[in-house]
């Protein structure tokens, strides 16, 4: 958890109403991002399968963590993971020429043996299948670290007629904001499986639910280098199938911490999120943003008017 101290909300004058009278933040569904890749097509190798040679080094890790002495990571649940630990406690106790043999004729049948690709193809697409469908149903909260991003008023706010809003979790009263999560961007999606010996490695030692946990908390917190500018912070929430689905979430009214009003708003709107924020939280912070001119150049600036 990154444990971050604010988050700021872009928003519309249409979704800042709706934020303060019914006191709920608006979760989006993956279908509703504004960037169509955003937790789509899940990756689950990093290497092309199909290839004979990745295959090879695939044998030959496997064959090498057989018959190795050394200390092996405590091995997972897998029923797989079983077979393996059983044949090598019984390899490793051979005298040496014996497992020199044994060593060269499992090498040598494995490399001999025809692999089924089309068994990986299908499971490569099951599995990709079965995560697209359940990221389908999630939610995801999207805020940044700055209030004054230009492009992000332009977007998000309405061009610049809209509001930001300012929101400090509330740690103390178990709040939703409290799982907030830093986006990281990169040219490349995240697999669950960089390379052959990464996927021989997951599948026989570790905690399975740990690896696939850590896969979804990167996949859903990864996007493009495009998107860098937003300096996005975001909370997502997996929806568990048999139960309620949400899309919004209360916060806490003290949680509310400032408002920022753009500079195009109309002067009717200012005055009227004005009574509207301080209803909400009487301590609230209010403040202008000021548009950019002379010496600024296209720094947004703000003031603070209560």
């Amino acid at each position: 958890m990154d444990n971050f101290k604010e988050v700021f909300k872009y928003t519309d004058t249409a979704g800042a109403e709706k934020i303060l009278i019914n006191g709920t933040l608006k979760f989006s569904t993956p279908k509703t991002l504004n960037d169509p890749y955003d937790l789509s097509e899940i990756k689950i190798f990093g290497y092309n399968f199909l290839d004979s040679k990745l295959r090879e080094e695939e044998i030959e890790e496997h064959i090498k963590l057989l018959f190795t002495q050394d200390d092996l990571p405590a091995p997972n649940n897998n029923s797989l993971t079983t077979v393996f630990f059983y044949l090598r406690s019984h390899l490793i106790k051979l005298p040496e020429e014996k497992q020199k043999e044994a060593f060269n004729t499992l090498r040598k049948e494995l490399l001999e043996e025809e692999p089924d690709f089309k068994q990986f193809e299908e499971s490569d697409k099951v599995a990709r299948e079965f995560f697209n469908k359940s990221f389908a149903s999630d939610v995801i909260f999207c805020g940044s670290k700055k209030f004054n991003n230009m492009p992000l008023w332009a977007h998000y706010a309405e061009n610049h007629k809209g509001v930001v809003f300012k929101f400090v979790p509330n740690i103390a009263k178990d709040s939703v904001l409290r799982t907030l999560r830093e986006v990281k961007y990169t040219s490349a999606k995240p697999v669950i499986y960089r390379s052959p010996k990464d996927l021989l490695h997951k599948s026989l030692f570790g905690d399975l639910n740990e690896n696939l946990l850590k896969f979804i908390t990167e996949h859903v917190h990864t996007k493009g280098l495009d998107w860098k500018y937003e300096d996005e912070i975001r909370i997502f929430v997996a929806n568990v199938p048999g139960r309620p689905f949400f899309q919004f979430y209360n916060y806490q009214a003290d949680e509310l911490a400032a408002l920022y009003l753009g500079y195009n708003m109309k002067p009717s709107d200012k005055e009227k999120f004005q009574v509207f924020a301080i209803a909400k939280n009487p301590k609230i912070e209010i403040y202008e943003m000021i548009k950019p001119s002379g010496a600024n150049g296209f720094e947004l600036n703000s003031s603070r008017i209560k």
